[in-house]
């Protein structure tokens, strides 16, 4: 949402950073909290816990690059 506002009122550090940094947070919030569900030994939570980071990562990264694309955000090489 945050990636979408910016991407709309058009400030580019806000629509760039927010999957950036919000992808990151939230992969690893949401892969610890899952393995630790899941997981029914330590070792097995580790290693779950590497993997749902990384896929919750790329997934939370992802949808905050849509949510740019659905606020008609063009990104400015120059």
């Amino acid at each position: 949402m945050v990636t979408l506002l910016g991407a709309m009122v058009g400030l580019e550090g806000l629509a760039v950073a927010s999957p950036m940094v919000g992808g990151g947070i939230a992969g690893l919030i949401c892969g610890i909290m899952l393995a630790r569900c899941v997981g029914r030994t330590t070792g097995t939570q580790i290693a779950l816990g590497f993997l749902f980071v990384l896929l919750f990562g790329f997934v939370s990264f992802a949808l905050g690059f849509f949510g740019c694309m659905m606020g008609g955000f063009k990104l400015d090489m120059r």
